[in-house]
């Protein structure tokens, strides 16, 4: 719904002949957040926001219309591919980027990291569960 709604504000976005800064300026934010919006790559629109661009491109209520369903859906249409993928792993490694800086690690714990960055660290799902 998401993606409808990215559509839709573009096709009316054009069709009022803004750009999207001009549309940010109207709607009071940065023309990189009616970016997101439009290819639904950043948060979800809120409601105000979705009223404010409804009236700034002339909707006649049709953003505000669409707004719930974008609300309520629970993964982003750019995710979906993600999950579709991750079901069907075999193998899922995660890069993790957080680390304790090197003055504040103990002398364990730099020691468990060394060592844990010589094995693999993920997780195998078997095709025959035991």
């Amino acid at each position: 719904m998401a993606a409808l709604f990215g559509t839709r504000l573009r096709k009316l976005r054009l069709a009022a002949g803004l750009t999207q800064d001009a549309l940010g300026q109207r709607v009071r934010t940065h023309g990189t957040r009616i970016n997101q919006v439009e290819r639904c790559t950043g948060a979800k629109p809120t409601l105000d926001l979705a009223r404010a661009l409804d009236e700034a491109v002339g909707a006649d209520g049709l953003l505000v219309d669409l707004w719930p369903y974008v609300y309520r859906e629970t993964f982003p249409d750019w995710s979906r591919k993600f999950v579709t993928l991750a079901e069907r792993a075999v193998v899922i490694r995660q890069y993790m980027s957080a680390v304790v800086p090197g003055l504040l690690q103990t002398e364990e714990y730099a020691r468990d990291l060394r060592l844990s960055s010589t094995r693999p660290c993920w997780f195998v799902r078997s095709a025959n569960p035991p």
